[in-house]
């Protein structure tokens, strides 16, 4: 149902650590973030993901202004809660 869906998405968690990221560029700003493209270093993401220019945050930043919205799984920083990131950054 539309709840658990809703649950399933606040349970996200997002690998959005600039230091696996290649080709990084800023596009604008999504609120009181800062929005990129950039692709994946080989070996980080399925060979086809690589290849395809990603849109989004980083994470180290994100965690200037939500710091509990990331966390750092092996060392590697995850945006956690995506909706409510992408809520109050606005």
């Amino acid at each position: 149902n539309g709840v658990e869906l809703a649950q399933d998405i606040a349970k996200m968690s997002m690998m959005s650590d600039r230091r696996m990221k290649t080709d990084i560029r800023h596009i604008g700003h999504y609120g009181r973030l800062k929005l990129y493209e950039w692709l994946w270093l080989p070996g980080i993401k399925s060979s086809k993901g690589a290849l395809m220019l990603n849109v989004g945050f980083m994470a180290d930043e994100v965690q200037e202004v939500f710091p509990d919205c990331v966390e750092s799984i092996n060392g590697i920083l995850h945006i956690t809660n995506i909706p409510k990131v992408l809520e109050a950054a606005l």
